[in-house]
C-alpha cells in the first residue's frame, strides 16, 4: 500500500523528534511526531507497525513527558487496539503499548486524590 513520499523524510522525521525530546523541545518533538504520524498513515496505511508505533508509543512518551497524560493513554488505548488487530498480541509494538498503558493506568491511579 506505499504511496507517495521518499522513506527517509520518515527517517528524518524520526530523527529530528528523537533530537528534540531529548534536548527537552517536548512541544516541537510533538509537532514532528504528529507529521511523522500523518505521513505515515498516507504512505503506508493506518495498520502498518511504523504508523502504530508512532500513534502507540513514541508520541504517548513525548505527550507523558508533558504531563499530558489523559492524551497519551487516549491515543495508546486506540493503538493497542488497532495492534491487537492488525499485529497481533505478541508482536514487540503490542506488548510495548500494552505496558505504557499499564504505566498511565498506574500514574492515574496513584496520582488521583484519595477518596473522602
Amino acid at each position: 500500500m506505499q504511496k507517495h513520499g521518499h522513506p527517509d523524510i520518515a527517517t528524518a522525521l524520526n530523527n529530528l523528534a528523537d533530537t528534540c525530546y531529548l534536548q527537552g523541545a517536548l512541544e516541537e518533538a510533538e509537532r514532528l511526531q504528529r507529521e511523522l504520524w500523518s505521513f505515515q498513515r498516507e504512505r503506508l496505511g493506518d495498520g502498518h507497525p511504523q504508523t502504530l508505533k508512532v500513534m502507540g508509543i513514541l508520541l504517548p512518551v513525548t505527550l507523558t513527558a508533558q504531563g499530558r497524560f489523559a492524551e497519551a493513554m487516549g491515543l495508546c488505548s486506540e493503538a493497542g487496539s488497532q495492534m491487537d488487530e492488525h499485529l497481533g498480541e505478541m508482536h514487540p509494538h503490542t506488548i510495548a503499548a500494552a505496558a505504557l498503558r499499564e504505566v498511565l493506568a498506574a500514574h492515574a491511579l496513584y496520582s488521583a486524590p484519595p477518596p473522602i
